[in-house]
């Protein structure tokens, strides 16, 4: 189920919750990172191109980011200060650290990719030292880009929602979540509203052309998805993309 990230696409979406978000993955994940001391041992699970490498970099004496693109660590391998190491591999075969090896383990929008759940938040909680902290970003359950699943029912597929997209917000709270709330001595879930007010169809379009759940349900080329994007935001005055962050702090 683990999905090989485009730089193209990664970084149009990033850009886009800087720019029209209501509330951005940066002062979320600052939030969390007032629960982490200085001169922190972090691991980032799947942390892309390095995103948010320099806000985690504030606190970490130790930095590691794992993630199974080759081409997006290759990205991030630009800009990584010295003393960043960046490991390609699945998050389900990780390579092996001695338990508890880091002081928090951030995973934003990745960890459900996994394919073994329950073994994955059993090896995380091992990594983190005593009162160690796990930080979970991903989507909500009830409120995640429904304009976008409306736009591949009639644009794209024609039929049902994006399956593939459905099934990973499902092993996020059918599986992971409720495993992280077993084996974690306290842990919470918030919901912030993140989502995305476009000023324009293009934008729009830009942006939900850039989606994993737009990619993996249509054959056709760049433009011509484009092309139908921009014209079912216009035709649907469409600038909205609905979307709650979903953000579990769990406490070893």
């Amino acid at each position: 189920m683990e999905y090989n990230e485009s730089v193209s696409d990664l970084e149009n979406r990033i850009r886009a919750h800087k720019r029209f978000s209501k509330t951005s993955l940066e002062k979320v994940l600052k939030a969390c990172l007032d629960h982490v001391h200085n001169n922190s041992k972090i691991l980032d699970l799947g942390c892309g191109s390095g995103n948010f490498y320099e806000l985690f970099a504030s606190k970490a004496q130790c930095y590691v980011g794992i993630d199974i693109s080759k081409d997006l660590l290759q990205e991030f391998s630009c800009k990584r200060q010295q003393g960043a190491l960046l490991i390609n591999s699945s998050m389900d075969a990780l390579p092996v650290f001695q338990h508890g090896s880091f002081d928090a383990i951030f995973s934003v929008y990745s960890i459900y990719y996994t394919m073994r759940p329950v073994d994955l938040v059993k090896n995380l909680h091992s990594l983190l030292s005593d009162d160690g902290y796990l930080f979970v970003v991903g989507p909500s359950k009830s409120t995640h880009a429904v304009e976008i699943n409306e736009f591949c029912k009639k644009i794209i597929v024609g039929k049902g929602p994006v399956v593939k997209k459905n099934v990973r917000i499902d092993n996020f709270h059918s599986k992971i979540v409720p495993e992280i709330f077993r084996r974690f001595s306290t842990a919470n879930l918030d919901e912030v509203d993140g989502s995305l007010y476009f000023p324009s169809s293009e934008e729009w379009a830009k942006y939900v052309c850039s989606t994993p759940q737009v990619r993996e349900c249509s054959d056709l080329h760049a433009e011509e998805l484009l092309a139908r994007a921009t014209e079912y935001s216009e035709t649907n005055n469409c600038l909205l993309v609905s979307k709650y962050i979903t953000v579990v702090t769990a406490r070893k």
